[in-house]
């Protein structure tokens, strides 16, 4: 089979790392994860007023798109490891150039543009966390953490901007030309810069303990490990509670008599916090035992999370916003890089990909239950309450994670 073959000969943590590292950032904040998620507000709200949707026709759309993201991502993990990860991105951003023209086109009926945004989430998940992040982590030791959160600080700077241009494209010429825009940008920005400075570090794999040459059929022992389990189990609860916190956030706030623009203030303050989160959190990993690190970040926000069920003042709202801001911009990064302690280099995409589907697929009925339990209960305590209770116990678990050593195979 196939390896990637474009490679660039450097030292391990070089300022060629870092460039690597800037072009991840830019292919971040226009991946699909930004683009598709972060904007769908904005995006399927003006659809559905254009062409005459309901609520359910609208969720029901972004539901086909989470289902074809977490179901076929593990796919695009697979094959990123058997011919590379590079090869990946770059085709998988020109599917997501070509969707969006498709998007742009969609007719009145509601089960066509479902069927896109399934396209989308079929073919563009090479353009997810876990194919960047193969590529970044073969460019750094000592400073991997970090290089991991500046790569996916680009969620963040995308999630930052990209709402409030759709918004503004969409008043201002409507949405098929922000569909248009959005392809436009992906084909002639992200595009040429994978293609001239993403490239794979030059170190030659080591074969894996068990034999099996690189690229071959996925060694599937690893599944046979409870670490494997816990990390699996970790991607999808905290997906499933961060997401449904963030969604709820303003509604919550609101619940609690304050104004939208106040409410948007805390929610502004959640989102600096995942930024803070990103670049500290990955730092602190390099140089702390990384689930000690993840766990105090995740005491933080059930704390903020317990203040904010017993506490309505700005205290309370500020915390709360802080806890899951900083648990949210570490997340992703603690799990790709204890994916690069735990697991050989030949299937650090498959793995990623496994633990982002399992996130994927928490997130996406995470703010489903935490909606019932408040509807069924007429405020949000009791949803809360499994909150920060199911924080602590993901607290507790991920500190029963083995050490990595240099014994361990590493990327």
């Amino acid at each position: 089979m196939a390896t990637e073959m474009t490679y660039i000969s450097r030292e391990k943590d070089s300022r060629a790392g870092w460039v690597v590292v800037f072009s991840a950032f830019i292919g971040m904040m226009l991946s699909v994860g930004v683009l598709v998620i972060y904007t769908y507000g904005v995006l399927a709200t003006a659809m559905a007023s254009d062409l005459g949707w309901d609520v359910v026709d609208r969720n029901m759309i972004f539901v086909s798109y989470s289902l074809g993201s977490a179901l076929f991502g593990p796919l695009w993990g697979v094959a990123a490891d058997r011919i590379g990860a590079r090869r990946i991105i770059i085709f998988s951003t020109v599917m997501l150039s070509i969707c969006f023209v498709a998007i742009a086109a969609v007719p009145r009926d509601p089960v066509v543009a479902g069927l896109a945004f399934l396209a989308v989430g079929i073919l563009a998940g090479g353009t997810l966390p876990p194919a960047f992040a193969s590529i970044v982590v073969g460019w750094f030791d000592r400073f991997r953490g970090l290089a991991l959160g500046a790569t996916m600080l680009g969620v963040g700077v995308g999630a930052a901007v990209f709402p409030i241009l759709a918004a503004q494209i969409t008043e201002h010429f409507g949405w098929r030309i922000t569909a248009l825009s959005f392809a436009g940008m992906v084909f002639a920005v992200a595009l040429p810069i994978a293609i001239v400075f993403l490239r794979p570090f030059s170190e030659p794999m080591a074969a894996p303990a068990n034999g099996r040459a690189a690229g071959s059929r996925f060694d599937w022992s690893a599944f046979r490990t409870p670490r494997t389990w816990l990390m699996l189990a970790f991607a999808f609860f905290t997906g499933a509670v961060l997401v449904s916190c963030v969604a709820n956030f303003v509604p919550l706030l609101m619940a609690r008599n304050l104004s939208l623009t106040d409410a948007a203030t805390y929610q502004s303050l959640l989102g600096a916090a995942i930024l803070v989160g990103r670049l500290a959190g990955g730092a602190a990993f390099d140089r702390i035992f990384a689930p000690r690190v993840m766990a105090t970040i995740l005491l933080i926000t059930a704390g903020g999370l317990l203040t904010l069920q017993f506490g309505s003042s700005s205290f309370a709202f500020a915390v709360a916003a802080l806890g899951i801001g900083l648990s949210i911009g570490a997340e992703v990064d603690f799990l790709g890089f204890m994916i690069s302690k735990y697991f050989d280099r030949s299937v650090f995409t498959t793995m990623f990909s496994l633990m982002f589907a399992s996130y994927s697929l928490g997130a996406t009925g995470g703010p489903i239950v935490f909606a019932a339990l408040a509807s069924r209960t007429g405020n949000y305590d009791l949803a809360l309450t499994m909150c920060w209770s199911s924080i602590a116990v993901l607290m507790i678990a991920i500190l029963f994670l083995p050490r990595y050593n240099s014994a361990q195979r590493a990327v």
